[in-house]
C-alpha cells in the first residue's frame, strides 16, 4: 500500500491500526495537504456487517463539525476496499501520553473539558461513541484533544438536526447491526450496561469518561484484573479506590465528579456531558486545598464518621445490607458518652470514596471508618479500616471471614476495636452499645429493606416497605423496630394524603404501642409513637413521646427535626427554633433536615429563610419531595409566582400527581390570579375522586383557599376534621393562607377540634 496512489491520495506511511481499520498517512495531491486514510482489513471488508459499520463511522463522524473531533473529509472505495479520508493529526494519543507519566491537574481538567465538549456535540446529534478510551483521544502538538474513531458509535435514532424519527430498521440499520447481548467496545473502559450487552445511551459514554479521567489523574485504571472475567466483575460489582488516594493533590470536587460518572446505575450518573462540564468548571474555579493543611477544630473529645460500606457482593441489591451495617455501627458508637459521631445522613453523602482529609474538614471529625461487605451464600467477608484524617494513615484495619449468622458479633468486635484505638478509657461503656433488636438475621434484612424504601417517601415505596416490615414481624413477632416501621409507614402515608386517616389510625397506633411495649428504652419506638399520635391523635399527647425519644437519643437529627416542626405547629416557640438548629448542626449535609427546617420556618412566617433552606436541600438532593413542597409554599407566601410554579411543576411530576401536592399547585395558581388553571386542577381531583380514588380533603382545601372561596374551604376543613385529621404541620402546609383560615370565624370550632385554637 505504501507508495501507491489511491484516487488523488499518495500513501506515504502506515500510522497504525485496530480492529476496525488500518490507518495510513497520505498526501492529497489535489489540495496539497496531508490526510489520514483508513482502510478496513481484508478479512473484515468481506463481512457485510463490518462494512456497514465502517460506512456508518463515516456518516456519523462527517456530520460532526467540532474542533475537538477529528474531521472526516471523504469516503471512497479502491478495488472493493472502502476507505475514509480523515484529518491528519500530529502529536500522540492520550494512551501514549499516560504511558510517559502522570498528567498535571490543570492539564487533566483542560483536556477533560475539551473531550466533554466533543461528547456533548456528538450526543446532541444522537450519537454514542461506545469506545471512549485514551487510545481514541489524540493530543495535538498544540496541546488540544481530538476525539477519534466513531467506528463503534451507535446512532440513537435521531436525525442530524436532533428531531426524533420512528423509521423501521433496514438491513443496514442499527437494529440489525447491534444484536441484543453483543458486547462491543474495549473491555477496560466499558460501562456496566455495555458489559452486560444492554441497550446504551449517552450515559454509557459518561461512565467511560470517568474511567479515562481517573487514568489521566492517577496513571492507573479504576477497574482492573488479570483476566477478562475479572475486569468485567470489577466493572459490574466493585468500587474503585478513590482517585484522591492515588493522587492526593486532586481536590474533593474532582473526586466527587468521578464518583458520580462511574456510578453503576445510569440513573445515578450525570445525565448529560454538559452537566459534567459545569461541575468540572466549578472544580477549576474553586481550586484545591494544599495537601499539607491540617484539620482545624476546637474539639476536645475523639470524633468519628462511619462511611457507607461498599457492597462488593455479586448482587447489587445487597447495598441495603452493607448500608445497614454502617448504620448499626453509627448507632452503637453514638450511644457512647465521650465520642462525637457524625450523623448517618451526612456521612453517607461521601459514598464512593473521597479524600479522608476533606471528609474530616466537612464533618469536623478526626477519624473515618470505611469498609466493604462481600456476601456469598452463607458466608460474609467484611473489611473495616479506621483512618486518621489528619495524615491519611490507617489507625486500625481488620478483615472478618465468617458465617453470615455471626454478623452481630462482628459488629461488636469492630466497635470494641474502634473504642480501644480512639479512646481506651471509654471501653468500660462498650457492653451497653450494640443492641440486638432481633436475633433473626432474615427478619433483620427484611427490616433494612423496608427502611430503605420508607426513606424514599413515594407512595409505592412506602407501601412496599410496609410489606417488608410485616414480613419481618412474621419471622420475629417481638421485633420492636419492625413494629415502629409499620407505624411510621402509615403516618407518612396519611401525612402525604395517600390514604384516609381513618384507614391507618388503628393500625399505626397499635404498632407504635407494640413497639413501646416490646422495648420502652428504644428511641425509635418513642419517636414512632410521637409521629403516629401527632398524625392520627392528639398533638398535645405527642409531645411527651418526642421528648422521651430525645432523652434516650439526644443526638438524633431526625428526631430533632420532627420535634422542631411539631413545636412550630403547636407553639411557634423559641424551643422549636432551637431544636431545628440542633438538627442542622448534627446533620449539616442532610437534605431531609434542611427541608424540614424550611417547613418549620414557614410555620414561623419566616418565608425568606425558608427559601434559603429549600435551596440548600435541593442542592443536596435535586427533586426531593419535601424540599419542593416547602419551596412551593414559601415562594407562594412571598408572592414569587414563577419560583412557586417551578417548584410546583417538579413536585407534581416527582410525586406522580399526588392529590395533596396538586392542591398546593392549584393554590399557587389561584393566588396568582390564574383561576382557570386552578379550576382545571380542581376538576381533575373531582374526576379522580368519582372514579374511586381517595383524594385527601386537604387537596381541595388548598385549591379553594387559593381561589378565595372561604365557604368551600370551610366545607373542606369540616370534611378533614370529621375524617379524623388534626393540625399537624397545617401552618407549614398552607403558609401565608394559614392565617386567613384562622381569621375566618366559621372555622373557629373546627380549628379548636384539631388543637390549633385554644
Amino acid at each position: 500500500m505504501i507508495g501507491q496512489t489511491i484516487s488523488h491520495y499518495h500513501v506515504i506511511e502506515k500510522l497504525g491500526g485496530g480492529g476496525m481499520g488500518v490507518v495510513y498517512k497520505a498526501e492529497d495531491t489535489d489540495l496539497g495537504r496531508f490526510v489520514a486514510l483508513k482502510f478496513l482489513p481484508d478479512e473484515v471488508a468481506r463481512d457485510p456487517q463490518a462494512l456497514e459499520r465502517f460506512r456508518r463511522e463515516a456518516r456519523a463522524a462527517s456530520a460532526l463539525n467540532h474542533p475537538n473531533i477529528c474531521t472526516i473529509y471523504e469516503i471512497g472505495q479502491e478495488q472493493g476496499r472502502p476507505f475514509i479520508v480523515m484529518e491528519y493529526l500530529e502529536g500522540e494519543t492520550l494512551a501514549d501520553r499516560i504511558a510517559r507519566g502522570q498528567l498535571e491537574q490543570d492539564q487533566v481538567l483542560k483536556l477533560a473539558l475539551e473531550v466533554i465538549d466533543a461528547l456533548e456535540g456528538a450526543h446532541r446529534k444522537g450519537l454514542v461513541h461506545r469506545d471512549l478510551k485514551p487510545a481514541n483521544i489524540f493530543l495535538t502538538r498544540s496541546g488540544h484533544a481530538k476525539l477519534l474513531d466513531f467506528g463503534l458509535a451507535k446512532n440513537l435514532g435521531l436525525h442530524l438536526d436532533g428531531a426524533a424519527h420512528g423509521d423501521l430498521p433496514t438491513l443496514g440499520s442499527e437494529a440489525f447491526l447491534t444484536i441484543p447481548g453483543l458486547v462491543v467496545g474495549t473491555i477496560a473502559y466499558m460501562s456496566p450496561e455495555q458489559a452486560r450487552g444492554e441497550r446504551l445511551d449517552q450515559r454509557s459514554d459518561l461512565f467511560s469518561l470517568g474511567i479515562v479521567l481517573y487514568e489521566m489523574a492517577s496513571g492507573q485504571r479504576p477497574f482492573s484484573g488479570s483476566t477478562t472475567a475479572m475486569v468485567f466483575d470489577s466493572i459490574l460489582n466493585r468500587e474503585p479506590e478513590p482517585v484522591t488516594k492515588c493522587s492526593p493533590g486532586f481536590p474533593l470536587g474532582f473526586a466527587n465528579v468521578l464518583a458520580r460518572l462511574m456510578a453503576k446505575n445510569p440513573r445515578d450518573r450525570y445525565q448529560s456531558a454538559g452537566e459534567v462540564g459545569v461541575s468540572l468548571q466549578e472544580v477549576q474555579r474553586s481550586g484545591q486545598v494544599p495537601s499539607g493543611e491540617k484539620i482545624r477544630t476546637a474539639r476536645r473529645i475523639p470524633s468519628i464518621a462511619v462511611l457507607p460500606f461498599a457492597n462488593l457482593s455479586a448482587d447489587a441489591d445487597n447495598q441495603y445490607f452493607s448500608d445497614g451495617l454502617s448504620e448499626d455501627l453509627t448507632s452503637a458508637l453514638a450511644r457512647l458518652e465521650g465520642l462525637q459521631v457524625a450523623s448517618r445522613t451526612s456521612a453517607f453523602r461521601f459514598r464512593g470514596g473521597i479524600d479522608v482529609r476533606e471528609i474530616g474538614r466537612q464533618l469536623n471529625v478526626e477519624a473515618v471508618l470505611d469498609g466493604s461487605v462481600r456476601r456469598a451464600g452463607k458466608r460474609v467477608r467484611i473489611t473495616a479500616d479506621l483512618v486518621n484524617v489528619a495524615d491519611g494513615y490507617h489507625l486500625w484495619s481488620e478483615r472478618y471471614d465468617r458465617e453470615i449468622a455471626d454478623l452481630f458479633e462482628i459488629q461488636d468486635e469492630i466497635t470494641a476495636a474502634i473504642i480501644k484505638t480512639l479512646e481506651p478509657k471509654l471501653a468500660c461503656q462498650q457492653q451497653a452499645l450494640t443492641r440486638r433488636h432481633s436475633e433473626n438475621l432474615q427478619a433483620y434484612e427484611l427490616y433494612l429493606k423496608g427502611r430503605r424504601l420508607w426513606e424514599q417517601r413515594a407512595e409505592n415505596t412506602l407501601r412496599t416497605g410496609l410489606e417488608f416490615f410485616r414480613a419481618a414481624i412474621d419471622l420475629d413477632p417481638h421485633y420492636a423496630l419492625a413494629h415502629a416501621g409499620i407505624a411510621d409507614s402509615f403516618s407518612i402515608l396519611a401525612t402525604y394524603g395517600y390514604m384516609p386517616r381513618s384507614e391507618g389510625r388503628s393500625t399505626a397506633e397499635a404498632a407504635a404501642n407494640m413497639a413501646l411495649e416490646l422495648d420502652s428504652t428504644l428511641a425509635e419506638a418513642h419517636y414512632s409513637a410521637g409521629l403516629s399520635t401527632s398524625t392520627f391523635g392528639s398533638l398535645i399527647k405527642a409531645e411527651n413521646h418526642f421528648r422521651k425519644a430525645l432523652e434516650i437519643q439526644p443526638r438524633s437529627s431526625g428526631i430533632h427535626s420532627y420535634f422542631g416542626l411539631y413545636l412550630a405547629s403547636r407553639h411557634g416557640s423559641a424551643e422549636a427554633a432551637k431544636s431545628m438548629q440542633t438538627a442542622l448542626e448534627l446533620d449539616p449535609l442532610s437534605p431531609y433536615v434542611h427541608a424540614l427546617a424550611g417547613l418549620t420556618l414557614i410555620s414561623f412566617r419566616n418565608y425568606e429563610e425558608a427559601m434559603q433552606r429549600t435551596s440548600r436541600a435541593l442542592e443536596l438532593q435535586p427533586n426531593f419531595v419535601v424540599a419542593l413542597w416547602a419551596r412551593l409554599v414559601a415562594a407562594c407566601s412571598l408572592r414569587r409566582w414563577e419560583e412557586s410554579f417551578e417548584a410546583g411543576r417538579k413536585l407534581v411530576l416527582v410525586s406522580r400527581r399526588s392529590a395533596q401536592f396538586l392542591g398546593l399547585m392549584a393554590m399557587a395558581y389561584g393566588m396568582a390570579g390564574q383561576r382557570e388553571k386552578a379550576l382545571t386542577i380542581r376538576q381533575e381531583l373531582l374526576e379522580r375522586q368519582q372514579l374511586g380514588e381517595y383524594i385527601t380533603p386537604t387537596a381541595f382545601l388548598a385549591v379553594d383557599i387559593g381561589l378565595d372561596d372561604m365557604e368551600a374551604a370551610n366545607s373542606d376543613l369540616r370534611t378533614y376534621v370529621d375524617e379524623g385529621g388534626n393540625g399537624w404541620s397545617f401552618a407549614a402546609f398552607l403558609g401565608v393562607n394559614f392565617d386567613r383560615l384562622v381569621a375566618h370565624p366559621p372555622n373557629t370550632d373546627l380549628l379548636r377540634r384539631i388543637e390549633l385554637v385554644d
